[in-house]
C-alpha cells in the first residue's frame, strides 16, 4: 500500500502528469494506487475504464467479463466512461471444464430490460453462454466505439444478434442511443464447420442496421435463400472498412449494394471440402464472374481489395473446387490502389482456363499488387507457365498498369520453386522499376488457438 505522504503527493500532481504516472502502471498497480486515495480514484478511474483488454486463460475467459459486469451495475457511471473493449484469450485448444460463476446480479438486471427474448437471454445467463454475456455490453457501456471479440466469446452470437436487431427496429422505444457511438466491430467466430452447425445468418444480418459502423469484421453464413430481417436493406453510409468471411460470392452483392463509400475490403472464401451442409451454397464452385458483380457495387470507391481463401475444416482440399469465369471487371475500377489475390482468382485454375490475360484485368490505379497460392497444391498450373504469365503481363505494364510500385508474391514451397531460378522476377522489376518482395510461407497457420 501506498504511504499516505505519497497519496498527498500524487493527489496534488496536475492530471497530465498523474495519468502519465498511472499509465505506466499495470493494470493491477492502478487499482491498488485507487483504493488508498478516493481523491486519486475519481481522477484515474476514466483511464481504467475507457479501454478495456481481456486476454484470460482460455479456462477463465469470464471470470474478468462477469466482474466487470457486476462493476458496471452497480455504478453505472462507469459503464458511461468505457469507449474501447477487447476480448481475446490466451491458451492454446485444449479440452477444459469452465468454472461455475454467480450470475444472479446478471439475469436481475436482464429481467429490469423487459425484452421480449428475455427468457431466452435469462436462460443462456444461466448456462454461462458467452455469447449472452457479451451482449450486455451493449446496454451497460453507451459510449461503446468499439468492441472486438474472438472465437470463444462469440462463437454463437444468438443473443447478441437478437438484441442488436431489437435495438435497430424502427420504433420510437427502443434505446437506439445504445448504439449510436458505435464505430468498429470485430466479431471472429471459428471458421471451422461441421454438419451438426446452424448457420449464423439470421445472428449476423441485424448487426448491419448498426449505422454509425465504419469498421467492420464479421462471419457470415451464405443460405441458400437471402433476405435481411427487417423490412428494407440497411444502409451503410460511413462503412469505409470490411472484412467478411464465408459469405459466397453469389450472395455477396446483397451486402455490398448496401455500401456507399466503401474503401478497403477483405474478402475471404472458406471452403467446405468435407461432408457438405444442406444450406451451403455452391460449394464446390467458385464464380469469378458473380464476385466481379458483386464487387461492381462498390467500384467507384474502393482502393484497397484483398481476396483470399481458407478452409473449413482440415479434411477439406482445394482439388475438389471448380473455378469459373474471370475477375476482368477490376480492370474498369479506378481508384482501385492496392490489390491482394489468390493466383487462381487472377489466372484461373490452369493455362486452359485462363481465358483473359493479367494485363487485361488489372486497373490503370494499381500501386501494389499481392499474389499468393493457397491453391498450389491443388491440381493445375505447372511452374514455369505462372512465371510466364507474369513476365507477359510485364510486357504490357507501361500500358496495363503504368502507376505499378510493388508486386509482393506470398509463396509456398512448391511455387517457390519457379520463382528462385534465375532471379527472373527480380530482374523484370528493376527493369521496370518495381519492388519486388516475397515471402515464403513453409506451413499452414495453425487456426485453433
Amino acid at each position: 500500500m501506498a504511504h499516505p505522504e505519497t497519496n498527498n503527493t500524487l493527489g496534488t500532481l496536475p492530471t497530465e502528469v498523474l495519468l502519465f504516472i498511472v499509465n505506466n502502471l499495470s493494470q493491477h498497480d492502478i487499482c491498488s494506487l485507487c483504493r488508498t486515495s478516493q481523491k486519486i480514484q475519481y481522477r484515474v478511474q476514466p483511464s481504467l475504464y475507457t479501454k478495456i483488454h481481456f486476454n484470460p486463460l482460455r479456462e477463465l475467459i469470464l471470470l474478468p467479463l462477469i466482474k466487470l459486469l457486476k462493476i458496471l451495475i452497480k455504478r453505472p457511471h462507469l459503464g458511461l466512461l468505457v469507449q474501447d473493449i477487447t476480448l481475446t484469450h490466451g491458451s492454446k485448444a485444449s479440452m477444459f471444464r469452465r468454472p461455475n460463476y454467480n450470475t444472479k446480479a446478471l439475469q436481475h438486471f436482464i429481467k429490469e430490460l423487459r425484452l421480449p427474448f428475455q427468457d431466452t437471454w435469462l436462460r443462456d445467463v444461466e448456462n454461462q453462454t458467452t455469447d449472452s454475456i457479451v451482449a450486455m455490453l451493449l446496454v451497460l457501456c453507451p459510449n461503446l466505439s468499439s468492441l472486438a471479440a474472438d472465437h470463444l466469446y462469440i462463437d454463437e452470437p444468438r443473443i447478441f444478434g437478437m438484441l442488436v436487431r431489437h435495438l435497430v427496429q424502427p420504433q420510437t422505444d427502443n434505446p437506439k442511443s445504445l448504439l449510436r457511438n458505435l464505430r468498429s466491430l470485430a466479431l471472429t467466430p471459428h471458421l471451422d464447420q461441421f454438419p451438426e452447425d446452424e448457420p449464423n445468418t439470421d445472428a449476423m444480418l441485424p448487426l448491419f442496421y448498426i449505422s454509425t459502423l465504419r469498421h467492420i469484421k464479421f462471419t457470415v453464413d451464405s443460405p441458400p435463400q437471402f433476405t435481411w430481417p427487417l423490412s428494407s436493406p440497411p444502409t451503410l453510409e460511413n462503412l469505409t472498412s470490411m472484412h467478411l468471411s464465408r459469405l459466397r460470392e453469389v450472395q455477396l452483392g446483397e451486402v455490398l449494394a448496401c455500401t456507399k463509400n466503401l474503401q478497403s475490403l477483405t474478402w475471404n472464401w472458406v471452403f467446405d471440402g468435407g461432408e457438405e451442409h444442406v444450406w451451403m451454397v455452391n460449394n464446390g464452385i467458385f464464380d469469378l464472374d458473380r464476385l466481379g458483380l458483386a464487387l461492381e457495387h462498390v467500384r467507384d470507391s474502393l482502393v484497397d481489395l484483398k481476396l483470399t481463401a481458407d478452409e473449413a475444416n482440415f479434411f477439406s482440399s482445394y482439388a475438389d473446387i471448380e473455378i469459373q469465369g474471370s475477375l476482368k471487371a477490376l480492370a474498369r475500377f479506378p481508384k482501385l490502389r492496392s490489390l491482394h489475390a489468390l493466383y487462381h482468382f487472377l489466372l484461373n485454375q490452369s493455362p486452359e482456363r485462363y481465358t483473359d490475360e493479367l494485363h487485361s484485368i488489372l486497373p490503370q490505379s494499381l500501386h501494389h499488387l499481392t499474389m499468393s497460392d493457397e491453391f498450389s497444391y491443388g491440381e493445375g498450373w505447372e511452374e514455369q507457365a505462372q512465371s510466364d504469365v507474369i513476365q507477359k503481363w510485364w510486357s504490357h505494364h507501361l500500358d496495363c498498369t503504368p502507376e505499378l510500385r510493388s508486386l509482393t508474391i506470398h509463396a509456398t514451397d512448391k511455387t517457390y520453386k519457379w520463382i528462385i531460378p534465375g532471379y527472373a522476377l527480380f530482374q523484370l522489376g528493376s527493369q521496370h522499376g518495381i519492388d519486388v518482395q516475397i515471402d515464403r510461407k513453409r506451413e499452414k497457420k495453425e487456426r485453433y488457438e
